[in-house]
């Protein structure tokens, strides 16, 4: 996951790479030559904090701010394999100050809801939900579709972290209605999983069940190992519930 999120930050550095025919050529070259790099590194994070590091200084001598505030956005990513909340909380914050001092919309929607789950993570559901609130908002005054539909996934897993499950199962059938547009199976199969558990946890497992097979159809279209050995564990607790064990 945390590579696809690296994919996405790319293709916007390669943005800012291409409108930087005020530097000079020598320092063009450098960032081309750093942007080459990292995409070289195929998940050594450890070397990538190196050369994000390095990136960094450039952007802040060409006081570049986008530039800057994507590689915290990047270095919280790289952070990520090691399953430290708190530094990705602090680079985040960072990058979200930045994109908030230039309005950008684009940028401050993406650290939001990212910082957002970072928070939920940590189990500060609140202000995991106040971030992803503003995001929301920010999405629907945008006409951000993609934004939207995002948020309310989010604001589904905060809404059941806390107990409120009435207003989970609203937000994920929401969001499945906008999702029809995107077509992104990954986050789809992760909202049928959550509103199948909610309903095992009102003791509905004929809906339940039905919801997982829904799930598991697109989880093996994408070779979710995973989450299908998760799937495929629930489904088994049905069947001894129902007293078929073969």
């Amino acid at each position: 996951t945390a590579w696809r999120y690296w994919n996405e930050s790319l293709t916007r550095l390669k943005e800012i790479i291409n409108r930087q025919e005020t530097f000079s050529k020598l320092e063009n070259v450098k960032l081309y030559i750093w942007f080459g790099s990292l995409i070289e590194l195929e998940g050594d994070y450890e070397k990538a904090l190196i050369v994000l590091d390095e990136g960094l200084e450039f952007f802040r001598r060409s006081i570049d701010k986008e530039g800057e505030a994507e590689i915290f956005y990047l270095k919280a990513l790289a952070v990520s394999t090691h399953g430290d909340l708190k530094k990705m909380s602090v680079l985040l914050q960072k990058s979200l100050d930045i994109y908030r001092s230039m309005n950008d919309k684009p940028g401050m929607t993406r650290v939001l809801q990212y910082l957002g789950m970072v928070y939920y993570y940590r189990g500060e559901y609140d202000k995991a939900e106040v971030l992803l609130v503003e995001s929301f908002e920010i999405c629907k005054k945008s006409k951000d579709l993609s934004g939207i539909s995002n948020s309310l996934l989010r604001l589904g897993i905060i809404a059941r972290g806390k107990g409120d499950l009435t207003q989970a199962l609203k937000l994920f059938y929401e969001y499945l209605k906008q999702s029809d547009q995107f077509y992104d199976n990954e986050s789809i199969s992760i909202a049928l999983i959550n509103i199948a558990e909610i309903y095992i946890r009102q003791e509905d497992y004929s809906f339940a069940e039905n919801v997982y097979e829904k799930s598991l159809k697109l989880l093996h279209e994408m070779g979710y190992k995973i989450l299908i050995a998760r799937v495929f564990k629930d489904l088994a607790q049905f069947a001894r519930y129902e007293g078929n064990y073969d």
